[in-house]
């Protein structure tokens, strides 16, 4: 009987809009990414070089899994040509999965029937991107949910999505398949990158204790933080506390200090004018739907997830050489993505905009016409971005 009920699901999985969008972003981003990874101005080059580097020195950064993946898919060759066709198979399956997980997540959680709409508006999310200041000041200075020129940032957003869902789901239901994927995919996403980790810690604790209590749940959510933060402290030493790691890692300089602002005010000539332009969409949906976000324990955990995030890029900075690499930033892009995730399904969800799209939009009211300007503006300028890298190679 279980593996009549798997099959089904399997079965209705293929048969879904999602499936389909997901093979289809795959193939159409293959000759995006392989074009992307030549330009010089962007990361993929920058970390195909840090790979030769480290297959001809031995020393590996100790957040290596996105290096070690591509030297094994060039089998370990210190050919940049052989690790760019590497880099872009990584890059589509990543975004790809990234889309996947968004689609699966958005449709458990909105109860419309029409599965064609809730495929498309999470395809679109992906897109999504914050207004630009200017029209050559598109992305320095603004926090977007999603970015397309950091490779490790890419490869790091479906496990981030994972780790997000299944410890939202321990937390919940409290069962030891979901404490252990949570670990798991807590390890995983430290040793890509530790970003989005930094805020997990941080929130996790007290999201379990809100949630279960002084429970047997929030010991094994302490336990998972714990082994986190013991796996974040050695990454460390290795980069800035061994000398011959350090000398081969970091170039014997650096560190980390606390400093107000230091970055966003390099890169950003108006803070607070720079954060509202980069939740337009979330700002709309919470002037109507505040209420139901509040309720909405999904929602307040990416909240908190993202005002962490904020909160340490403001204070946190690399010193040395790459003081103003923007290195505490990355986690402000994977918790914003997760945060416009849960402003998407609160605006669905209380719109009934499912039950509207397509044939009877006129019916919907001018405040929720409002936001879905928003969205689709926001969506656009996404796409913009992207073609704007394309032709030109640069982020900014």
């Amino acid at each position: 009987m279980i593996n009549n009920q798997i099959s089904k699901l399997n079965s209705n999985f293929k048969r879904s809009p999602v499936f389909y969008i997901t093979i289809s972003l795959f193939l159409i981003f293959l000759p995006i990414f392989y074009k992307l990874t030549f330009y010089t101005h962007l990361d993929f080059t920058a970390h195909v070089n840090q790979t030769i580097q480290f297959l001809e020195t031995g020393y590996w950064r100790p957040n290596f899994l996105y290096y070690f993946l591509i030297a094994t898919l060039s089998f370990f060759s210190a050919s940049s040509a052989q690790l760019y066709l590497s880099t872009t198979l990584v890059m589509s399956i990543s975004l790809a999965y990234k889309y996947h997980l968004t689609g699966k997540i958005f449709s458990s959680l909105v109860t419309s029937n029409n599965n064609f709409f809730k495929a498309v508006l999470a395809l679109s999310l992906i897109f999504v991107f914050s207004l630009p200041v200017a029209y050559n000041h598109w992305y320095l200075g603004q926090l977007p949910p999603n970015v397309w020129h950091n490779s490790t940032t890419i490869f790091l957003m479906p496990f981030a999505i994972l780790l997000f869902w299944n410890s939202w789901q321990f937390a919940i239901i409290g069962s030891n398949r979901f404490f252990y994927f949570t670990l798991l995919f807590s390890l995983i996403n430290i040793l890509i990158k530790p970003s989005f980790v930094f805020c997990f810690i941080f929130i996790y604790p007290i999201w379990l204790w809100w949630k279960a209590g002084f429970s047997n749940r929030l010991w094994k959510g302490i336990f998972i933080v714990t082994i986190s933060i013991l796996l974040i402290l050695s990454q460390y030493a290795v980069l800035y506390f061994y000398p011959e790691s350090k000398e081969a890692l970091s170039g014997n300089t650096g560190g980390v200090k606390i400093t107000l602002f230091h970055v966003w005010g390099k890169y950003s000539g108006n803070i607070l004018r720079s954060f509202l332009l980069s939740i337009p969409f979330p700002i709309a949906v919470l002037s109507k739907y505040y209420k139901a976000a509040f309720r909405s324990d999904l929602f307040l955990y990416s909240l908190g997830l993202f005002l962490v995030a904020i909160i340490i890029f403001s204070v946190l900075t690399e010193t040395g050489a790459r003081e103003f690499h923007g290195n505490f930033m990355w986690q402000t892009i994977i918790c914003n993505y997760l945060f416009y995730l849960m402003c998407l399904v609160i605006f669905v969800q209380e719109s009934k905009l499912g039950k509207y799209f397509p044939r009877k939009l006129k019916k919907i009211s001018t405040p929720d016409k409002i936001i879905i300007l928003f969205f689709c503006l926001q969506f656009l300028i996404g796409i913009a971005y992207l073609l704007r890298i394309l032709i030109r190679g640069s982020y900014s």
